[in-house]
């Protein structure tokens, strides 16, 4: 994903929103806000030096948990290996790996459980300068050493690969166009910038967007749809030779969203507080979109993709491994304190994530089989 354009160097994110409405008449779509308030070069909340994850940052994913997340998903990553026959090299590629809290877990898992981890290499994307210098010298446990690490801006930098692909909570925060139904028809969402903040405007109707027509829903009804996460569905498409693609992240069906967000899902999220206006203070918080499923399994079709799996995640896990992965971390355990932690984060993984689901999708040149939920 190319960085944010700019018309002219400035200050901050408000200040590149404020130029952009400027080029525009005064509006500028939601997407091309939610880009600039993510991504700008000069303020976007992903290009801060500190880091939004964590304790100090605007929220938490599972891999702030512990181990047991990481460790789970090196499971899936392995079961897919050995589908492939354990080929020499697998690419295994982290999309938006954030500050890096996941790859070592995964790398120290693969290491322990492969008998030929230097096959491995582990690759991150990840378009946030900070967040890809953290996440390449964040220190990983000495068994993880064994595979090898790069970092790169994008999928196909170094052409085709053999493989797996995976991304925990990116998708969410692609930009998305925001569309209102009005009228019979469907109207691209704007923000109205009046210099220090914005305002919902109107834009012009929309037709089609991407590889799934766009639903005849109520008037008002609002929804959240991203070509650039379709676009980056078909770049992976187009540089997996063989292998799959895992997506993790909250979300639903077309009609689930229709029906648990009427009046559209951007959330804005600020020292872990929900409920702040997304259109005050860009570049000072983090903004999302519940991911719709059923446009990202359609634009996954369109683009060669063969579904593997669709389902929740703690039943994803379950499948790949996440009982055993906790009994051996109990057993590990090295007092009651640190049984008590991996019991809670156990718990937060179970309860804390029912939104999310699991998109395992195979590359089409070779057919994988997900792994069955235990009975």
């Amino acid at each position: 994903m190319a960085a944010s354009p700019h018309p002219r160097r400035g200050t901050g994110a408000a200040d590149s929103v404020r130029r952009w409405a400027e080029l525009q008449g005064g509006a500028l779509p939601w997407e091309r806000y939610m880009e600039i308030a993510l991504y700008d070069r000069e303020g976007g909340r992903y290009q801060a030096p500190e880091s939004p994850f964590g304790k100090s940052g605007d929220f938490y994913t599972a891999a702030h948990l512990g181990p047991a997340f990481g460790r789970t998903l090196a499971r899936w990553v392995l079961s897919i290996d050995a589908q492939l026959g354990h080929p020499d090299p697998f690419r295994l590629v982290e999309l938006g790996p954030g500050d890096g809290s996941l790859a070592g877990d995964i790398a120290d898992e693969i290491a322990r459980r492969s008998g030929t981890p230097d096959r491995f290499e582990y690759v991150v994307v990840e378009r946030s300068e900070p967040l890809r210098r953290q996440a390449a010298q964040r220190a990983w446990p000495a068994p993880a050493s064994r595979l090898r690490r790069a970092v790169q801006n994008g999928i196909g930098d170094r052409g085709p690969f053999v493989g797996a692909v995976f991304a925990n909570e990116l998708w969410d925060a692609l930009p998305a166009r925001s569309l209102l139904r009005t009228g019979g028809v469907w109207k691209e969402r704007t923000v109205v910038w009046d210099g220090e903040r914005g305002e919902w405007g109107v834009g012009e109707t929309v037709r089609a967007v991407g590889a799934a027509p766009l639903p005849d829903d109520e008037e008002g009804t609002v929804r959240e749809v991203s070509p650039v996460g379709e676009s980056l569905l078909r770049a992976v498409a187009d540089h997996l030779l063989e292998g799959a693609l895992l997506i993790l992240d909250y979300g639903g069906t077309t009609e689930e969203l229709g029906v648990r967000h009427p009046t559209g899902s951007i959330a804005a999220l600020r020292r872990h507080r929900g409920g702040g206006n997304p259109l005050e203070a860009p570049g000072t918080a983090d903004l999302s979109v519940d991911v719709d499923f059923g446009r990202l399994r359609a634009a996954a079709r369109a683009a060669g993709l063969v579904e593997m799996a669709y389902r929740s995640q703690i039943e994803a896990l379950g499948a790949w491994g996440l009982p055993e992965v906790a009994e051996e971390l109990r057993r590990a355990a090295r007092s009651e304190e640190e049984r008590v932690r991996i019991h809670l984060a156990l718990k937060s993984l179970g309860f804390g994530f029912e939104r999310f689901r699991a998109l395992e999708l195979a590359a089409p040149g070779r057919p994988l089989a997900a792994l069955p939920a235990p009975r």
